[in-house]
């Protein structure tokens, strides 16, 4: 069962870090508080809402973490379609809109 991410985010202040170990949803627009860090340790944050960043930070691995739209500001050192959800080696997929989500999210992309 998911997890309502707006439930986690209002409990948190600014200068926090949250660990994103299950997966969340979102259906409205999350404003995250100021220079928050977000862990990404297994969980996906999804649905139909905005993840709206505020300095934010993240610190995940090469995968899938976001499968909603995003706003704000990251900081972050480069983004990867692969958190938006773009597959390696697979002609049968078009990764272009998760591309497209890592260049919205920050201009340094790392494509591996």
């Amino acid at each position: 069962m998911e997890k309502e991410f707006r439930n986690y985010v209002s409990s948190l202040a600014a200068d926090n870090t949250y660990v994103v170990s299950e997966n969340c949803s979102i259906s409205t627009k999350v404003n995250i508080p100021a220079n928050v860090t977000l862990i990404f340790k297994g969980g996906i944050i999804s649905r139909t809402g905005t993840l709206s960043g505020n300095n934010t930070n993240i610190i995940a691995s090469i995968t899938k973490i976001i499968e909603t739209n995003i706003a704000g500001t990251w900081n972050v050192d480069r983004a990867y379609p692969q958190w938006f959800g773009a597959k390696i080696n697979d002609a049968n997929f078009d990764s272009t809109p998760a591309i497209n989500k890592a260049i919205q999210f920050k201009n340094q992309v790392r494509y591996f």
